[in-house]
């Protein structure tokens, strides 16, 4: 005979309602603070402007790696737009359509978006390679190259610290992530500047050589971001470690007698988890349920990146052990 509990407590859905229990309705969008929000959209704007005049000042330099430095800006904005879509619409409710919720749309979205990211660095690296083989870089007015590099350079920086401060302040690791990604368009901006110095000097093919680079950065986030979700829509399970914590922590209550199986898979960013346990034959369902709402409060305390923990109960006998 098997009980089945659905071990997702009353305790745990008051500590999930009790996040926003101090906001004002205009202070969440899709259950996003107000502030991840403004600051993901101000990234966006810049992003949209230092890409506009750095592939204008790039093509009026003939600097192809001006240009594909503002490229690399506007995927970043595109990025933005899709951490606001989809993060707003992926924290919507349950419903019957999708009883699990809608956290995997961020992820089909973000592995659609890396998928662009790919086929953009490519599309670069294709125009640059077909350049450096025909006609080669021609910088006609370096100066303008290199003061969009600037204003780049020290935008970027400035748009790090703060978007990581207000990162750090809502305790957001998607915005500190994104902040850190500003961090490395300074960085990529840094080595674009240096290659119209020395392609203003006379080494051309530097010029060349810092755009495909650049491209090989986009692929590279692009292939990350496609690499790093997949794993979920293929219900990627917990971390060895994890699982082996977990499984310790169930194994410590003392009637607990066996943990029979033990699976979990990933969603958006948190876990759902599904145990059998082996609970003495002399329990009452009563008992049973109580015994388990005290393992999963325990559980959902100690391991916050799981969403759900539900529980299945297996008869006592002598062939029920652990998978």
């Amino acid at each position: 005979m098997q009980q089945v509990f659905n071990a997702q407590s009353h305790q745990h859905a008051l500590r999930e309602a009790d996040k926003f229990k101090d906001c004002a309705p205009t202070d969440i969008v899709g259950s996003t603070p107000r502030e991840g929000v403004q600051v993901t959209l101000l990234g966006m704007a810049i992003d949209i402007g230092l890409g506009g005049l750095k592939v204008v000042a790039g093509a009026m330099s003939g600097s192809h790696a001006l240009i594909a430095d503002g490229i690399h800006s506007f995927s970043d904005a595109m990025t933005d737009v899709l951490v606001i879509v989809m993060m707003r619409y992926s924290r919507q409710p349950a419903d019957d359509d999708h009883p699990y919720g809608h956290e995997r749309f961020e992820t089909l979205g973000t592995v659609l978006m890396g998928c662009l990211l790919m086929l953009i660095a490519a599309g670069m690296v294709w125009d640059s390679l077909f350049t450096l083989l025909t006609d080669g870089s021609q910088i006609e007015t370096g100066w303008l190259a290199i003061a969009a590099a600037l204003i780049s350079i020290a935008v970027k920086e400035w748009l790090f610290r703060y978007t990581k401060s207000v990162g750090e302040k809502i305790k957001s690791e998607l915005i500190i992530s994104n902040a850190w990604h500003s961090r490395t368009d300074a960085i990529s901006s840094i080595v674009v500047l240096l290659a119209i110095v020395g392609a203003a000097t006379g080494i051309e093919w530097l010029d060349l050589a810092a755009a495909i680079a650049v491209a090989f950065a986009i692929g590279k986030i692009g292939l990350g971001m496609m690499t790093d979700n997949i794993k979920e829509l293929v219900d990627t399970a917990l971390a060895p470690d994890k699982r082996s914590r977990l499984l310790t922590l169930v194994e410590g209550f003392a009637d607990v007698k066996n943990v029979a199986s033990l699976r979990s898979r990933r969603m958006g960013n948190h876990y759902l988890v599904d145990c059998s346990l082996v609970l003495p034959g002399t329990f009452t369902i009563a008992q049973s349920q109580q015994y388990i709402a005290t393992i999963t409060n325990q559980v959902l305390n100690t391991f916050p990146e799981i969403r759900e923990f539900a529980v299945r109960v297996e008869a006592d006998t002598p062939s029920t052990t652990r998978e």
